[in-house]
């Protein structure tokens, strides 16, 4: 017989058996490093949300599997939690816990992503509380500084990959900029510490904050919009997936953003997501001047041929006007930094 699954809610005196695994850029090879000390016998159960492609065919749960003892595989929507396991967020969902079984839902998007680890680890640290162990790999940005602080409050452990180790450092430096995490290590040292972590019973856990119980609700029945009992926050120009005014709350001390229909942002994805939405506007204008310039030259020239010097010098002009604000738009577009 297999592994028993996980019990929810709490039995009494549990141990921390839920690991849950975030990353981005570089995450994949830290996650490799991590699961291959980890022994056959590992008494936790192994959930991963790592930024991947949304489409085409992907091995990232093979070479998860096969770096080490653990059998890894996709998650499928009710899977249950049994210690031993490696299941990794599929391909443009995202991976939630939702009592004693997963989910994988198609929701909003988070930080840009689908996977996001945010999702995972609000959701853990709802369901299993002080069980529950986070850790944050290599990645960009700051997916999983939310998710963090969401376990910390909800007493869960926090491990972060040292910076200076991660091959990408900015997921690891955002959660240190916003928060003390439990331990601070680089990936070789994780899975010594993790083993001696997991085998330990976990402590009393302290009442989990209503708000993140509503925001795990929301994600897992797919409602939309900020929920009426966190509060008027201000709003901050426009989500740049779907142009409305998002809303901004802050969640255990972090800042984060919800657009009109429920896209979730932290500060860096939403800057980074208007800076998008930028360059797109800028590049349509340029597009649009060039080709507007083209037109009224051609315009011109049918001018000048029937004799309407007046119109045709007219319409020169404001070619060359045209051209002018397209050039000064590319010169914006492609200096260094842009």
């Amino acid at each position: 017989m297999g592994a028993p699954a996980l019990e929810a809610p709490v039995t009494d005196a549990p141990r921390r058996d839920l690991v849950v695994v975030g990353g981005s850029a570089g995450g994949l090879r830290a996650l490799q490093a991590l699961v291959h000390a980890l022994p056959e016998d590992f008494p936790a159960v192994v959930l991963v949300a790592l930024h991947r492609a949304p489409r085409g065919p992907s091995r990232m749960a093979d070479l998860v599997g096969s770096a080490g003892p653990l059998p890894a595989r996709d998650a499928v929507d009710g899977d249950e939690l049994v210690p031993g396991r490696i299941l990794v967020a599929p391909a443009d969902h995202h991976l939630m816990v939702d009592g004693a079984v997963l989910r994988v839902v198609r929701g909003n998007r988070e930080n840009r992503s689908r996977p996001a680890v945010d999702p995972l680890f609000r959701s853990a640290a709802v369901s299993y509380a002080s069980r529950v162990v986070a850790i944050i790999l290599s990645g960009m940005l700051d997916d999983g500084t939310l998710g963090m602080a969401a376990v910390k409050r909800c007493g869960g452990l926090t491990l972060v990959q040292d910076p200076e180790d991660a091959e990408h450092p900015g997921m690891p430096v955002s959660v240190l900029s916003h928060m003390e995490p439990d331990h601070v290590t680089a990936v070789d040292a994780m899975p010594s510490l993790l083993v001696e972590l997991v085998r330990k019973h976990a402590p009393p856990a302290p009442e989990v904050p209503r708000e993140l119980r509503l925001e795990v609700r929301a994600a897992l029945d797919g409602s939309i919009g900020p929920d009426p009992q966190s509060g008027e926050g201000s709003f901050h120009g426009a989500c740049p997936d779907c142009g409305g005014p998002p809303q901004s709350n802050r969640e255990g001390g972090v800042r984060k953003y919800r657009g009109h229909v429920g896209h979730v942002f932290s500060d860096s994805a939403l800057l980074a997501g208007q800076d998008e939405a930028i360059e797109r506007a800028l590049w349509v204008a340029l597009h649009t001047l060039e080709e507007r310039a083209r037109t009224l030259e051609s315009i011109a020239n049918t001018d000048w041929r029937a004799g309407r010097e007046q119109a045709a010098s007219a319409n020169v002009e404001r070619a060359a006007e045209s051209r002018d604000h397209a050039e000064r738009i590319r010169q914006l577009l492609t200096r260094d930094g842009a």
